[in-house]
C-alpha cells in the first residue's frame, strides 16, 4: 500500500547561548498583523571581545522585514510610530542602536557588570511595526554570564491551561524558576537569593521553582494576557538571563480547536469522495483522506466537516489530508515501473528539482556512520561527491554504511529513489523542502501544498483541519535496511529534521492538527542514535500505528514476531510518550489481507471474523482507536465503528517500558513483567520528594495520583484510600530515560515528578495509583508503598 511548530537548530559559537521562542501565541495571527521577530541567539564576551552579538530571524518565513534595535539600561514603553522611517542613532528614539534589514548586530560598547535591555521591532514594507521582543542580558564582572539560559521550546495554550516547555541548560544548572504577570516583567532574581512558588516579587509572582523541563499553568482565565519569564540557576543560586514571552489566553469558546481533541473513532480512506464515502465519513470523529489520489474539492471537504447537521457543531468531523514528508511524490513520473533508473536529465531540466543546485546531500558524519550520535545542527548535510546540481533536499546515502562514499557504490551525486514507490527521498529538515511542500499547487504539481490544503484562500483552498504526515520512515535507523530490502533507507542523519519540519508547520499553522504515520522509533529509548532526543511528541496531535497486528502482506494474516514486538516492546514506550502533558493520541490501522479471502470477505460483508475482532480488541484495550481497511486503503466501511464498545468498568493495568523478554524479529518477544505503582522515591532537596513510576494501560487515557500520609496506609480497611492526601502527578521524563542509548534496564523509569510542600524531617508513606478517564474514573488498587523522609 502507499506508505504513509518554527525550526529548532542549535547555532554554535564561542560561549553561545541559544534562545528560541517557538510560539508567542497559541492562536492564529492575522495576516495583516506584523509578526514579531525571534531573538535567535546572543553571545556575550568579556575582555577578550568586549561585545554582545545578537541575531534574529523572522517568524513563519516572513520576508521583506526591516528591524529596529534599542539598547537601554532601564525598562521602556516607547513604541515606534507606523509610517515613520527611523535611522540608526536617531536621538529622538531612546537607545536606538540599529535600523535596517540585516538580522544581526554587534554591540561593542558594553561594560562588564552592567544590565542591558534590548528591544527588537520588525516592520513590514509599509513601515507598520510589530510589538517588541525584549531580552535582558546581565554581564558578570568579567563580562561573561556563567549560567546558561534554558532553551525555551514552547509556551502555548491548551484547552484549560498554558503549557511551558524548555530544554535543560548546562551541567551546572540546579533548577529553574518561572515568573508570571499580566504585564511585561522587569524583575530579575537577585544572585544568592532563594525563591519559592507563590512568592510575590516586583510586578510578578513566582509561578514555579524546581527541576524538570515542563510546567503547566492551570491558574489562567479566558481573555487575559499573561507574561512568563524563565531563569536557570546553579547550586550557588546564581541566575541566568531571563527570557520573556507573552500569550493571550483565549476563552475556551473562542478557541479554533482543542489541540488535543480526544476522538473515539476515525476513518482513513484513499478512494474517491463520492456520496457513499462522504456520508460514511460523516459518521466518524476524524477522517483521513488522500488528497493526491482523488479529485478532492473544497465542497467535498466542507460536506464531511459539517457532518449530517450543518447547524449542529457536535457532529462535526475533523478532516485530515495526506502529505508526503520524506519523499517527493512529484518525481514518481521520472521513474516509471520497468525503468532501469530515474530520468535524471529530465529532472535537471525542471527548476523545481534544481532550486539551489547544491544537492543531493550526504550524511555529515562521514562514511559508515551507522550508530553514530545525531545532532540538531544537521540541516542540509554535506556535499555528495560528484554532485550534479539537484536541490539540496535530495539525498544520496543509500549504501554509504556498507561502502566508502565514492562514485562506485551508489554515492554518485544523484538523488536516491524509493525503488518500490518510485519517489525521490528528501531531507525533511532542509528549510527549502518545507518551502516546497508549503507552496506546491495541485494544478501544476499534481500535489496539494500546505497552503492549498490548510487555507481556503490559496489555490484550490481545501480548508482541511490538519495534515497526515507520511513517508517518515526515510529517517529510520540505517541498520534496519540495506540494498536487499524492499525499501532501502539509510538516511538516519535526517531524523532531527523531522521535528524541525513539524515545528515550522506548527509555527505557520498553529491551529492545525498534525497526524504522524509510524516512525515510532521517535518515542522509544534505547537506540544508539538517541531518537528520543529529537522526538516529535510535542508537535503532533495523533500518531497512526500502522500494521500493529494485521499487516498488508498477501502471504500471511499477521506475523506473530512483529506483532509481539509491537505489542510488548513498542506500544509501552509509545503510550508513555502519548501520556505526557504535551503528548498525543494513538490511532491504529489493521489490514484485512492475507493468503485467503477470509479476512477481506468478512470486511466486505460486515460479518464477524475472529481475527478482525481480535485486531480491534487488542488495540482498543490498550487505548488505541482502530480502523480496518484493505491494502490500498480504499475500502469504505464501518466495521470497527459498529463493533466498538468503550464501556469501561476495569481499572488500568500496569505494564512496563522495560521488557526482559524483548527479542528482535524473527525471534518472538514475551510480555514485560508489570511494574506496579510507586517504584522509587528520593528527596532531591528539602521538602521535595521525587516520585518515579511506570506505565499503566487502559481503554481510556490514564492519570496518576500520589497518595501520602504520615501514618502507614491501611489498605485492608481503606482500599480506595478515601480521605488520604492526594496529588495528581505530572509525568515528566527522567534524563536517564531520555538519553539511555543502548538497552533498557530495570533501573530506568519513564516517569517522574517532583512534589513540593512536604515538611523537612517528617517522614511520609507513599503510594502511586492509576485512574482512567472513563466516566467511571476506575482506579487500580495496588498496595506498593515506600517510606521516605524529605
Amino acid at each position: 500500500m502507499d506508505r504513509i511548530e518554527i525550526f529548532l537548530k542549535k547555532l554554535s559559537c564561542v560561549l553561545c547561548i541559544i534562545i528560541i521562542l517557538i510560539s508567542l501565541s497559541a492562536c492564529p495571527i492575522p495576516e495583516t498583523e506584523v509578526i514579531e521577530p525571534l531573538i535567535a541567539s546572543w553571545t556575550s564576551y568579556g575582555e577578550a571581545g568586549g561585545a554582545i552579538t545578537l541575531s534574529w530571524i523572522s517568524r513563519g518565513g516572513k520576508t521583506g522585514h526591516s528591524y529596529l534595535l534599542q539598547r537601554l539600561i532601564a525598562e521602556s514603553d516607547w513604541l515606534p510610530e507606523d509610517g515613520v522611517l527611523y535611522s540608526s542613532g536617531d536621538a529622538a528614539v531612546p537607545g536606538l542602536q540599529y535600523s535596517g534589514s540585516e538580522q544581526s548586530f554587534i554591540d561593542s560598547s558594553v561594560i562588564a557588570g552592567e544590565v542591558y535591555y534590548y528591544r527588537l521591532f520588525a516592520a513590514d514594507g509599509g513601515l507598520s511595526y510589530s510589538e517588541p521582543i525584549t531580552i535582558t542580558i546581565t554581564l558578570s564582572a568579567d563580562g561573561v554570564s556563567v549560567i546558561e539560559a534554558p532553551l525555551l521550546l514552547y509556551i502555548r495554550q491548551e484547552t484549560y491551561y498554558v503549557d511551558i516547555g524548555w530544554e535543560e541548560s548546562g551541567a551546572n544548572t540546579a533548577g529553574y524558576i518561572i515568573a508570571k504577570a499580566e504585564s511585561p516583567i522587569s524583575w530579575n532574581p537577585d544572585n544568592g537569593s532563594t525563591y519559592s512558588s507563590g512568592q510575590s516579587v516586583t510586578g510578578a509572582s513566582i509561578l514555579h521553582t524546581g527541576t524538570g523541563s515542563t510546567y503547566s499553568d492551570t491558574e489562567v482565565e479566558g481573555g487575559r494576557e499573561y507574561y512568563y519569564k524563565i531563569f536557570a540557576f546553579n547550586s550557588e543560586k546564581l541566575y541566568s538571563t531571563g527570557l520573556q514571552s507573552r500569550l493571550l489566553f483565549e476563552a475556551e469558546s473562542d478557541l479554533a480547536y482543542d489541540r488535543f481533541p480526544w476522538i473515539n473513532n476515525y476513518i482513513i480512506y484513499y478512494g474517491p469522495l463520492d456520496n457513499e464515502a462522504i456520508n460514511t465519513a460523516k459518521k466518524y470523529d476524524l477522517a483521513i483522506i488522500h488528497s493526491n489520489n482523488s479529485a478532492i474539492t473544497r465542497d467535498q471537504v466542507r460536506q464531511i466537516q459539517r457532518g449530517f447537521n450543518a447547524d449542529d457543531p457536535t457532529d462535526d468531523v475533523l478532516v485530515i489530508a495526506y502529505v508526503a514528508v520524506g519523499e517527493d511524490l512529484r518525481t514518481t513520473g521520472f521513474y516509471p515501473d520497468g525503468a532501469a533508473e530515474p530520468d535524471y536529465e529530465a529532472m535537471l531540466d525542471d527548476d523545481r528539482f534544481v532550486r539551489n543546485g547544491i544537492g543531493p546531500r550526504v550524511d555529515p558524519r562521514g562514511p559508515k556512520p551507522m550508530g553514530d550520535v545525531l545532532e540538531w545542527d544537521y540541516s542540509v548535510g554535506n556535499e555528495s561527491p560528484g554532485g550534479t546540481g539537484f536541490a539540496s533536499y535530495y539525498l544520496d546515502d543509500n549504501d554509504a554504511v556498507n561502502h566508502s562514499q565514492d562514485s562506485n557504490h551508489d554515492i554518485d551525486g544523484k538523488p536516491d529513489f524509493n525503488e518500490s514507490w518510485r519517489g525521490a527521498f528528501v531531507n525533511a529538515g532542509d528549510p527549502l523542502w518545507f518551502q516546497e511542500v508549503d507552496q506546491m499547487r495541485h494544478s501544476t504539481d499534481g500535489i496539494f501544498g500546505l497552503q492549498e490544503l490548510l487555507t481556503t484562500s490559496v489555490g484550490e483552498g481545501l480548508g482541511v483541519d490538519g495534515i497526515f504526515m507520511d513517508a517518515l520512515d526515510t529517517c529510520a535507523p540505517n541498520g534496519w535496511t540495506n540494498k536487499d530490502s524492499f525499501v532501502q533507507t539509510e538516511f538516519e542523519w535526517t531524523a532531527p529534521g523531522y521535528a524541525d519540519f513539524i515545528m515550522r508547520l506548527k509555527d505557520k499553522y498553529p491551529d492545525k492538527i498534525v497526524v504522524q504515520n509510524r516512525a515510532v522509533y521517535f518515542f522509544r529509548p534505547g537506540f544508539v542514535q538517541q531518537y528520543l532526543k529529537y522526538t516529535t511528541r510535542p508537535y503532533i496531535d495523533f500518531l497512526l500505528f500502522e500494521s500493529f497486528r494485521l499487516n498488508s502482506s498477501s502471504t500471511e494474516d499477521f506475523n506473530e514476531a512483529y506483532y509481539r514486538d509491537n505489542l510488548y516492546n513498542y506500544a509501552p514506550p509509545v503510550l508513555a510518550e502519548a501520556g505526557r502533558e504535551d503528548g498525543f493520541q494513538v490511532l491504529s490501522l489493521g489490514y484485512a489481507e492475507g493468503p485467503s479471502i477470509t479476512l477481506s470477505s468478512a470486511l466486505d460483508a460486515g460479518v464477524n471474523n475472529s481475527s478482525l475482532i481480535d485486531d480491534l480488541r487488542v488495540t482498543q484495550n490498550i487505548g488505541f482507536r482502530h480502523y480496518l481497511s484493505n491494502r490500498s486503503v480504499d475500502h469504505i466501511n464501518t466495521y470497527v465503528l459498529d463493533r466498538t464498545d468503550l464501556t469501561d468498568t476495569t481499572s488500568p493495568a500496569w505494564s512496563s517500558i522495560y521488557n526482559a523478554q524483548s527479542a528482535a524479529p524473527p525471534e518472538v518477544s514475551g510480555p514485560p513483567n508489570p511494574r506496579w505503582g510507586l517504584l522509587k522515591a528520593e528527596s532531591p532537596s528539602s521538602g521535595v520528594i521525587r516520585i518515579y513510576w511506570d506505565l499503566a494501560q487502559d481503554k481510556h487515557p490514564v492519570d496518576y495520583y500520589l497518595y501520602y500520609d504520615s501514618s502507614p496506609l491501611d489498605f485492608a480497611n481503606n482500599p480506595q484510600l478515601e480521605g488520604i492526601h492526594r496529588i495528581k502527578l505530572t509525568p515528566q521524563m527522567p534524563e536517564e530515560y531520555r538519553t539511555h542509548s543502548v538497552a533498557m534496564t530495570d533501573e530506568v523509569y519513564p516517569f517522574y515528578d517532583d512534589v513540593e510542600g512536604f515538611t523537612p524531617g517528617e517522614s511520609v508513606h507513599l503510594c502511586v495509583r492509576a485512574v482512567d478517564r472513563s466516566p467511571g474514573r476506575n482506579m487500580d488498587t495496588n498496595t506498593s508503598t515506600l517510606f521516605i523522609t524529605p
